[in-house]
């Protein structure tokens, strides 16, 4: 009888414990959703790039890249990255196609207002015949 008091007794602060809990755990993921609001909109204001971005190449990426889980922001930071560390670059007419990895994905950037047009699959036959032109 008194394991069983005990037991309700523990039963007990053990639910208002978890409601308890439960509530520092919002307020703590309410903060972190509020930080993280503010920190996307500073670095948007501190991301200042040589490229811009058009809409479509975000979405490209996006679906090419499979990276849907990131937002516009972080989506360019990550761009930004791999054109830096482009694997292949090729200056045509009008355009520069900057080939990301080792995969026949290119970004095509417009050499005049360095905008980031789309990134796109370009066969090596293709490019050769873009080249040529």
């Amino acid at each position: 009888m008194l394991t069983a008091l005990i037991l309700i007794q523990i039963f007990s602060y053990l639910t208002k414990l978890y409601a308890s809990l439960k509530k520092v755990v919002k307020k703590m993921y309410n903060y972190l959703c509020t930080f993280k609001k503010v920190w996307v909109e500073k670095v948007s204001y501190y991301l200042q790039s040589k490229y811009q971005f058009s809409h479509h190449v975000i979405l490209r990426v996006k679906q090419r890249l499979n990276l849907k889980h990131l937002n516009d922001i972080e989506l360019k930071m990550h761009c930004l990255q791999l054109i830096n560390e482009a694997f292949y670059v090729v200056d045509i007419k009008d355009n520069i196609y900057v080939q990301i990895n080792d995969r026949d994905l290119y970004f095509v950037i417009d050499k005049k207002s360095n905008l980031v047009k789309t990134i796109t699959p370009i066969s090596q036959e293709r490019l050769l015949s873009i080249i040529k032109i």
